[in-house]
C-alpha cells in the first residue's frame, strides 16, 4: 500500500495519472515515489520557499523524468496545489470541465459478461 495513491513524502502530496520516464526504479518503489523523492529532496536542498520558485522546480523535475502525466501535487511547503499536465498524455476532459479517465480511444473498455459458479 505504500505505492498507491495518493503519496506523501516530505512536504508532498502526489496523485498521479501517466508514467514517469525513469530508466531504473528502486525495488518495491513506484516512478510516482522516485519523482516525491526527487522533489522532495530538492526543494530542501534548494530551500525552496515561495511559491514561483517551487512551480519552476516541479516543471524542471516533471521535464527530466520524461514519459507523459497528468499529475496534481498539494505542498505543505507553500500550501498551493499544483496541476501539470504533459502534452503527450492521453488523457482527456469530460463535458463538466473535471479531468476525465485516460482517453477511452487509447485504452477501450472491455465488457466482459460475469458469471458466477456455486462451490
Amino acid at each position: 500500500d505504500h505505492n498507491t495513491h495518493p503519496i506523501v513524502n516530505g512536504d508532498y502530496l502526489v496523485i498521479h495519472n501517466g508514467v514517469f520516464g525513469y530508466a531504473e526504479l528502486p525495488v518495491g518503489k513506484s516512478d510516482t515515489w522516485k519523482f516525491t523523492e526527487i522533489l522532495k529532496n530538492e526543494a530542501k536542498r534548494k530551500k525552496v520557499r515561495t511559491r514561483e520558485t517551487e512551480k519552476k522546480l516541479i516543471e524542471k523535475l516533471l521535464n527530466e523524468a520524461g514519459g507523459y502525466h497528468s499529475i496534481f501535487i498539494y505542498s505543505w511547503r507553500t500550501s498551493e496545489l499544483y496541476y501539470f499536465k504533459s502534452p503527450t498524455a492521453s488523457f482527456y476532459w469530460d463535458a463538466t470541465g473535471l479531468l476525465g479517465a485516460t482517453n477511452a480511444d487509447r485504452f477501450p473498455v472491455l465488457a466482459v459478461k460475469a458469471v458466477s459458479k456455486v462451490l
